[in-house]
């Protein structure tokens, strides 16, 4: 059963996000992935795209990365962690209207 989140939590309880890097990428990659992961800003940009999410069911990764601010390749990435947790569902592909082509949309599973 999945935990119920409130905003007041998300951004005082710490979120364990692991470091995403691939085994063959370069050591700065890794780095900075760990860098990524010990400042926290994984877990709280993961926590505004889960927001936008919620708020807005539907959405493609462009539109998500323009409402919540990070634009669209940090939005997919944290949408990527959020679908490997099962907290996000793939809908179905549409045009997206900041993009202005077809993407998969998003839902909170």
């Amino acid at each position: 059963m999945s935990k119920q989140l409130d905003l007041f939590n998300r951004f005082t309880e710490p979120t364990v996000t692991l470091p995403r890097a691939r085994h063959t990428d370069d050591s700065t990659s890794h780095e900075a992935a760990m860098q990524h992961t010990r400042s926290g800003k994984a877990a709280r940009h993961r926590d505004l795209v889960m927001s936008a999410v919620e708020a807005n069911p539907s959405s493609t990764a462009g539109e998500i990365g323009n409402i919540s601010g990070l634009g669209h390749i940090e939005a997919q990435r944290r949408l990527s962690d959020l679908y490997r947790d099962d907290l996000v569902r793939k809908g179905p592909s549409r045009k997206c209207l900041v993009k202005k082509n077809n993407m998969v949309t998003w839902e909170k599973v």
